[in-house]
């Protein structure tokens, strides 16, 4: 396999592999590819950083009237209780 179809491929696992959701043969596939790879450790790096740094925020407000009008902009239903 090509180092850039290889990375490709593992690449879509770098998530699981971070959150430690891979296999235990995915992983150690995952981390022989890095010992040779420096693109890949620089873009499993930069994922690990930015989910620290999504983690380290804070969780903005938003002013009632502003959610009000972005609402009624999107037309999406007020409901207080949405999280997502």
């Amino acid at each position: 396999m090509a180092e850039t179809e290889q990375c490709k491929d593992l690449l879509k696992h770098f998530s699981a592999f971070v959150d430690g959701e891979a296999s235990e043969s995915l992983c150690a596939d995952i981390e022989r590819h890095l010992a040779a790879c420096p693109e890949c450790q620089i873009i499993l790096d930069t994922l690990r950083r930015t989910i620290s740094l999504y983690h380290d925020l804070e969780t903005p407000t938003v002013p009632d009237s502003l959610r009000r009008k972005l609402l009624a902009r999107f037309a999406l239903p007020d409901n207080p209780d949405r999280t997502d």
